[in-house]
């Protein structure tokens, strides 16, 4: 029964994503037809004499708020594109991931200097797994950009990220200590559109994770643990590459 059970499981999980991409695909679209003229239209509001109702002071200000939040619209149906192209970048390759874990805390190095999160690593340096480069990035990056929300205004703040290798699985774990992900929420956390952040989340970040992780023949899951957040990830290890003269 188990491996019927595994292979419903998969079923499932390929159904809603296929749903996931459809609406996805068509929401981009549209909200990108429509958002693009908008902000031709910001654009001239700028420039527009002020009314009864309107001061100098109050156009150029309106227009900068109202002008932000379109780009970030904008930004997010690209988001949407890109989740929804997933399979088509999909490129195997043998990534050290040492290498690629600390691109990713190099990349977020500003907001987490500002935040004062001491990140730590622990791990050989010649792990390498079979993933492709740029997709192991999006997957670490999105981690550590979930453990940033996750510990703003908190003190002490760290980020662990620890990694092994063993009969050809290489296990990841990415833990803050933070405040962790409540009960009602661990069974959404991956789903595509889900956030308790609807002022500034995406709902993609994790979603983005579960899916990339899958197309590489992985795993990722939340651990149980007794405060903050940990998300363990079994991937597939990989030999390096022979050096060439």
């Amino acid at each position: 029964h188990e491996p019927r059970k595994r292979a419903q499981a998969v079923f499932v999980e390929q159904e809603k994503y296929k749903q996931a991409k459809d609406i996805a695909g068509a929401f981009a679209h549209e909200i990108r037809n429509t958002l693009f003229p908008a902000r031709f239209a910001l654009n001239r509001l700028g420039k527009a004499e002020p009314t009864q109702t309107v001061t100098d002071a109050d156009i150029p200000a309106r227009v900068h708020d109202l002008n932000r939040a379109v780009t970030r619209a904008i930004d997010l149906t690209s988001l949407i594109s890109r989740y929804t192209k997933l399979e088509s970048e999909y490129k195997p390759e043998v990534c050290n991931l040492a290498e690629a874990v600390a691109s990713a805390i190099s990349d977020l190095s500003v907001p987490l200097h500002e935040r004062c999160i001491v990140v730590t690593t622990d791990g050989p340096a010649d792990t390498t797994v079979r993933f492709g480069r740029l997709h192991l990035g999006i997957v670490l990056t999105n981690l550590l950009r979930n453990s940033l929300d996750a510990l703003a205004g908190r003190s002490d703040s760290t980020i662990a990220i620890r990694w092994s290798a063993a009969n050809n699985t290489v296990l990841l774990t990415l833990a803050d200590n933070g405040p962790g992900i409540p009960p009602e929420h661990r069974g959404r956390i991956f789903d595509a559109f889900f956030t308790t952040k609807p002022d500034s989340g995406t709902g993609l970040g994790l979603a983005t994770v579960r899916r990339l992780v899958d197309m590489y023949s992985g795993t990722v899951t939340l651990k149980d643990t007794p405060d903050g957040c940990c998300f363990l990830l079994s991937l597939q290890g990989a030999q390096p590459e022979p050096e060439t003269d």
